[in-house]
């Protein structure tokens, strides 16, 4: 069987999501007869750790990094339970082999050890340099083959302004939202800033959306209700703070992560009013307001031929969908395909269509996952952004998606034509 590295972790403030991709992925593979799938982790100050079993099942990133620093010591205090338990159970001694206390390498050592084992490299990370290009440039250079887009079309979706330039330099039905760039470095105050935004953004709202330009999904996503809002946001982001408290912004319940690697560039974005979705019971509930909902889709690609999976919708408890809602189980409702009393089947075929050229425009590669907005009333598309490596936790929509296919796509499938499409 052929080897593959499953890669997760990281630094970014979606580190946590990430393991819960990369252990799910690496899970699932355990039951493939074409692949043997061993996990790996990356640690936050970018070491890559070889994983024993147990420790990859650890929850979170400091956790997993806490148990490898302190693998010796950890193997020792349990040993004698373990020899105990064994002996009572009828088991023959456990002999801890050298696996038992990973040993750190360096990126480009782990990298290496992918080239010398012929393995493919299934990349779990979101955010920052796992998802941008760079490690993509990496393992090209080195001739490994990984999952997602290469270097180029990795940056380019990586960057919120970026994607909607190109949309925007096309005649396609989808284009970008409108945009302000605020670098935290200049010296215009939030009250001009926010001026101009009510100017440009007219006609949409009057509150707004503010971002990182170069990160990826809910990372520091935060809806503004004023120009204090703003100030606020740009000092706590001036003193590079790795998280916002809740309700330190208006209507903000929950903590926002900030990624340590969002740098100083950030975008403002209309907030889009979409149609009002609940579920009551077992019954949706949709009051048509202004026609707008909020959607999400995964989008295959095999040798420059691109499928778009259904649409799904994801209804927020919040304003803003959370990292939680979106990938964790048990958090968030996703209806996938949409409702025909919501969406109609043609406009479903014709979200998909858009989509699919979307995504060429976009040079996108294997797989991705495309947030956007569609005006049920208009047929208007706007792209909100583009995930190059979208989450694949137990609970993530594209698995949905991939089961609503014709025929269904199970999930150890799904990855499997992943890595097959990738070669």
């Amino acid at each position: 069987m052929k080897k593959v590295y499953v890669l997760f972790g990281g630094n970014t403030a979606e580190r946590q999501v990430s393991v819960m991709s990369g252990t799910n992925i690496w899970l699932k593979l355990q039951g493939s007869k074409k692949y043997a799938a061993s996990p790996f982790f990356l640690a936050p100050d970018m070491t890559v750790y070889p994983l024993p079993y147990t420790f990859a099942l650890s929850h979170t990133v400091e956790e997993i990094w806490h148990n490898c620093k302190e693998a010796a010591a950890i193997n020792a205090r349990l040993q004698p339970y373990v020899d105990r338990i064994r002996e009572r159970l009828g088991l023959l001694p456990l002999i801890l082999g050298k696996d038992a206390v990973p040993t750190p390498v360096s990126l480009k050592k782990f990298i290496a050890m992918a080239k010398a084992d012929n393995a493919f490299v299934f990349i779990g990370l979101h955010g920052g340099m796992g998802e941008d290009g760079r490690l993509q440039q990496m393992l090209d250079d080195a001739s490994v083959s990984y999952t997602g887009s290469g270097p180029i079309p990795s940056a380019v979706c990586m960057d919120k302004s970026k994607t909607a330039e190109i949309l925007k330099q096309t005649k396609s039905n989808a284009q970008g939202l409108s945009k302000i760039n605020i670098n935290l470095n200049d010296s215009q105050n939030a009250e001009t800033i926010w001026s101009q935004a009510e100017k440009k953004f007219q006609g949409f709202s009057d509150t707004f959306i503010i971002k990182p330009q170069r990160d990826g999904c809910s990372a520091g996503v935060v809806r503004l209700y004023s120009a204090a809002d703003l100030d606020t946001y740009i000092r706590l982001l001036k003193q590079k703070v790795l998280y916002i408290p809740s309700d330190t912004l208006t209507h903000q319940p929950n903590i926002v992560e900030i990624s340590p690697e969002a740098g100083t560039n950030f975008i403002l974005e209309p907030f889009i009013e979409t149609d009002v979705l609940l579920i009551e019971g077992t019954e949706l509930k949709h009051t048509v307001t202004t026609g707008w909902l909020e959607l999400t889709i995964g989008v295959l690609e095999t040798a420059g031929q691109y499928h778009a999976l259904n649409p799904s919708i994801t209804i927020a408890q919040s304003h803003i969908l959370t990292v939680e809602e979106k990938f964790q189980g048990g958090t968030g409702v996703n209806l996938t395909p949409p409702p025909i009393t919501v969406i109609s089947a043609q406009q479903t075929q014709d979200i998909r269509a858009s989509l699919e050229k979307v995504a060429k425009i976009l040079g996108i590669e294997n797989y991705a996952r495309i947030d956007l907005f569609f005006n049920h009333k208009t047929g208007q598309i706007i792209i909100i952004e583009a995930n190059s490596l979208p989450a694949l936790t137990p609970s993530t929509v594209i698995f949905h998606q991939a089961l609503v296919e014709s025929p269904p796509i199970p999930p150890r499938q799904f990855l499997e034509k992943l890595i097959e499409n990738a070669q």
